[in-house]
């Protein structure tokens, strides 16, 4: 972070910093949901040169091409599995305890994407599969409910896969066509004594006239945040949300207030504008399950919105 934070910083790293107009000190959140997203995009989207190229780049000039190129690829693939995620219906797995789905016309770079947004979508171990010449390729996410790398090798034990492997929460693998429904029957048995919480968890209930730049520096302090130190989750209750403003059709700025007058702004990404609209429609008031962030383009203190019931 220091080095990133620094003059000396990489010029590619510099370029995408600038592409996407972070105006603030760069943080953990800003790798893992701006910049690396877009690193990984020329990769996910068939042209893995393009990372090594922009980071590699010592001239200014050329790194600025080549993060244009690796920004239209981000684009494309944001277009790509927002319309495989409306494709699906989740409904299709109701009776067991996994989201488990298989397109042969998907593309290889976004089904881990996919099979996250998934897990995140009703909480269940998610498993996305598309066709790769003979063979067909897949990635797992999931909660730790299970351990889905540990259940990959015992499936490519039994020669069920080809191959597979990953960690607790997130895996890959490659199967013969022949060995799909095969899969699918052994990872139902291996999660049907798992229990799908589909309350969201919380650290803390806050009210939110606490929601400011001071709360954001005592976050600081606990930082950074990753997988072995999670990021708290705050929860409020019973507020009003209004709609500020919706992006590409599905990001929302929301306005949540609470019953004395106290107020913040919140985003809350890759949701459908129609549905939450008609899910706020429906109710005056709401629990709201965030994160407290500095917004990377107001700088103002804001919430990012996980849930909200």
């Amino acid at each position: 972070m220091r080095i990133i934070n620094s003059e000396n910083k990489n010029k590619g790293i510099q370029t995408l910093i600038n592409l996407t107009k972070i105006k603030q000190k760069i943080s953990e959140y800003h790798l893992g949901y701006i910049i690396g997203p877009r690193i990984n995009a020329g990769g996910r989207m068939g042209e893995s040169l393009l990372a090594y190229n922009l980071l590699s780049s010592e001239n200014i000039h050329q790194a600025i091409q080549v993060a244009q190129i690796i920004e239209s690829h981000n684009q494309n693939r944001q277009k790509i599995q927002t319309k495989i995620v409306e494709e699906i219906d989740l409904d299709h797995n109701n009776n067991v305890n996994i989201n488990f789905f298989y397109d042969e016309k998907w593309h290889i770079g976004v089904v881990g994407i996919i099979a996250g947004r998934l897990m995140r979508i009703n909480n269940r171990p998610s498993f996305v599969m598309t066709q790769s010449k003979d063979l067909v390729v897949g990635s797992g996410r999931s909660h730790g409910e299970k351990n889905i790398g540990l259940l990959m090798m015992q499936a490519t034990q039994k020669g069920i896969l080809v191959k597979g492997g990953g960690h607790n929460k997130a895996c890959g693998f490659t199967l013969k066509k022949e060995n799909v429904d095969t899969f699918k029957s052994f990872l139902i048995d291996q999660t049907k004594d798992i229990e799908i919480l589909n309350e969201k968890s919380y650290d803390s209930l806050i009210d939110v006239n606490v929601i400011n730049d001071n709360l954001l520096k005592d976050l600081e302090y606990l930082s950074p945040f990753g997988q072995q130190n999670a990021e708290p989750i705050f929860k409020i209750e019973n507020a009003k949300i209004d709609i500020l403003k919706i992006f590409k059709d599905k990001h929302a700025r929301l306005k949540v207030s609470d019953n004395l007058g106290f107020s913040c702004e919140g985003m809350f990404f890759d949701v459908s504008s129609s549905d939450l609209k008609n899910y706020l429609a429906n109710r005056s008031e709401f629990n709201c399950y965030f994160k407290v962030k500095k917004d990377p383009y107001s700088d103002k203190t804001i919430i990012h919105l996980e849930d909200i019931h």
